[in-house]
């Protein structure tokens, strides 16, 4: 019955997310639908069209079923732990691929778009050598873009956020890699179809260090949205791990500030099997 409400209320974009959570933690306390309806206790958007989304539930599931698209609710047995710290996790989680990876140990990879020849070199001698994992990332981070696509023949998995639905595409020259990464890993968005929205990339920061169980930085300037991911994933009480990178180097030196603030260090390949094998799922 909840996971019902929380799909029609996602699906017909009824309100925001606080407000979806003050709705399910009322759901939780035993309020009926019809009393919060009646009584206006939230700002729901479109009252009469959100109660007969929920009356004919099963065709919204069936248009996602002809979609080829699965959905997860945070009251799901299903839904990752690791999410649950995010500021607000998603109600409701669209996806393609394998849902056990997110029962997995999975390393999110980030830097800023430009690596230098040091960082491509520790992505392609140390992250891409690792014993088969499970990676995460978003698209819209070159260096995940870079990773999945070197990834895909491999025995490696990844799982993706999207900051759009899955009927939209973003960016667009990725859309044959999303095919892929839908047969070979999983692929996510907290987004429903019919939903023209795009999701802010400090969003897909938050949510990519949610669905980690640790970070791996490679390289990154003090600004970018590869630190804001940092930050989000210590928040989240992930463990970090960090590249050392030289002193004087301006556009490296987020990692500096990481590792002041007691990220631990990348030297070799063993320190990321370590970080993975201490962090949970």
């Amino acid at each position: 019955m909840i996971k019902d409400i929380l799909v029609a209320y996602v699906h017909g974009q009824h309100g925001t997310l606080q407000t979806g959570h003050k709705l399910l933690q009322m759901l939780q306390e035993g309020v009926s639908l019809h009393q919060i309806i009646v009584e206006q206790h939230l700002e729901i958007k479109h009252t009469s069209q959100f109660l007969e989304l929920f009356q004919s539930i099963h065709h919204i599931y069936q248009l996602y079923k002809e979609n080829d698209i699965h959905i997860l609710s945070i009251v799901d047995e299903q839904y990752p732990n690791c999410l649950l710290n995010c500021s607000h996790p998603p109600l409701v989680l669209f996806y393609k691929g394998d849902i056990s990876l997110l029962k997995m140990k999975k390393l999110g990879v980030i830097a800023h778009d430009n690596l230098s020849l040091y960082g491509e070199r520790i992505l392609s001698e140390m992250i891409v050598s690792l014993p088969p994992s499970v990676f995460t990332g978003s698209l819209l981070f070159k260096t995940s873009a870079t990773l999945f696509d070197s990834l895909i023949s491999t025995q490696h998995k990844c799982v993706i956020m999207l900051s759009t639905s899955f009927e939209h595409y973003n960016p667009l020259k990725h859309i044959f890699l999303q095919k892929k990464l839908e047969k070979t890993g999983l692929v996510l968005t907290e987004l429903p179809l019919e939903c023209s929205k795009v999701q802010t990339l400090q969003r897909i920061g938050e949510l990519v260090a949610g669905i980690s169980s640790c970070l791996c930085m490679i390289e990154s300037a003090k600004y970018t949205l590869a630190m804001y991911t940092a930050y989000c994933g210590i928040e989240q009480n992930k463990d970090i791990i960090v590249a050392p990178t030289p002193l004087f180097q301006e556009q490296v030196q987020g990692n500096h500030q990481l590792l002041q603030q007691g990220a631990y260090y990348l030297l070799n390949q063993q320190d990321i099997i370590d970080c993975l094998n201490q962090s949970r799922i």
